[in-house]
């Protein structure tokens, strides 16, 4: 694959990938109702049209639960993946040093905070919403993350350069001397 068709795909690659956050990323649900969100969303705190808020007590502990459901506060990791990919984007433009290892670092940075957006939602709806609310983590979330992985393992693969021709390679030059 020559250095061109390398950066063609990686770009390709890249523009995908931040395609991918308009994509559904998660669901969150309850018994009544769903509410699902996309990564942009994650990144920048959207509000579903529908929103719902209950107060109960657990009857075991005497412990008070609140569950909000509809308002997405601004999430630190989904808002650094989406910027990674977007600057991992914008300097596969560029060609020299910037253009062959930003994007591969920007993929792994993006992968990375997806993996912890998972975990932190997973562990604050666990925590908060006493088991009567789950999250269920939609297809653009997972193609993102599968993405952002083949967009660093993009990042390697082996381009040939323009090669010089060698000296044993050159044609013989005779010259004749009178």
């Amino acid at each position: 694959m020559t250095a061109k068709a390398k950066h063609i795909l990686l770009r390709s690659i890249l523009g995908a990938l931040l395609v991918l956050f308009l994509a559904p990323f998660s669901m969150k649900s309850d018994p009544f109702m769903g509410v699902g969100v996309n990564g942009l969303g994650l990144a920048i705190g959207a509000k579903s049209p529908v929103t719902f808020q209950e107060t109960f007590t657990d009857p075991s502990t005497g412990a008070v639960h609140t569950i909000a459901l509809g308002v997405t506060k601004p999430d630190p990791f989904a808002a650094i993946a989406g910027l990674a990919a977007l600057l991992a984007f914008i300097l596969a433009f560029f060609r020299g040093v910037a253009g062959r290892i930003t994007p591969c670092v920007g993929s792994i940075v993006c992968a990375a905070a997806l993996l912890m957006l998972k975990f932190t939602v997973d562990q604050d709806v666990l925590k908060n919403g006493a088991g009567l609310v789950t999250v269920r983590w939609e297809w653009g979330f997972w193609l993102a993350f599968a993405v952002a992985i083949v967009a660093a393992a993009a990042s390697f693969l082996p381009a040939k350069q323009a090669s010089i021709p060698s000296e044993e390679s050159a044609p013989t030059v005779l010259h004749l001397s009178e």
